[in-house]
């Protein structure tokens, strides 16, 4: 009888134990208020991130991109390499600047799909808001 009980007790804590972990694995991540920067320097420019996180949630996100020369990219970026290239550039310019909007929206950078032109674009942006999140989530209050 005594065995029988011990057993019964071990299977309700290994329920408890793994649905507690289920719970914790799948709770949202606790973000603290403020704002947090993370920036990069690669082949093409600098990028810089931006993020302000207010009540735990992504408000705010600035992207910064400049070029090597160290221009910010806007309408001209690429003009300088012949027209094959700035068709290129601009077309990444383009999936860039959506990227800000659609982490707003998902509030998950997980979620926030390639856009065809500006994937490797697309990489350094998920690199750095987990950066900026990661130090949200670190930040001493």
């Amino acid at each position: 009888m005594k065995k029988i009980i011990i057993i019964i007790i071990l299977i309700i804590l290994i329920i408890l134990i793994g649905a507690g972990g289920y719970f914790i694995l799948n709770s949202p991540v606790a973000y603290h208020d403020g704002i947090y920067t993370a920036s990069t320097s690669g082949a093409f420019g600098d990028t810089k991130i931006t993020l302000e996180i207010k009540d735990g949630k992504i408000l705010k996100c600035d992207l910064e991109a400049v070029d090597k020369e160290g221009n910010i990219k806007n309408e001209n970026y690429g003009r300088d390499s012949g027209e094959k290239n700035f068709q290129i550039a601009q077309t990444a310019l383009a999936g860039i600047k959506k990227y800000p909007e659609l982490l707003i929206e998902v509030q998950d950078v997980e979620k926030v799909d390639a856009i065809s032109g500006a994937t490797v674009s697309h990489r350094e942006f998920v690199r750095l808001v987990q950066e900026a999140l990661k130090k949200s989530r670190e930040a001493v209050k």
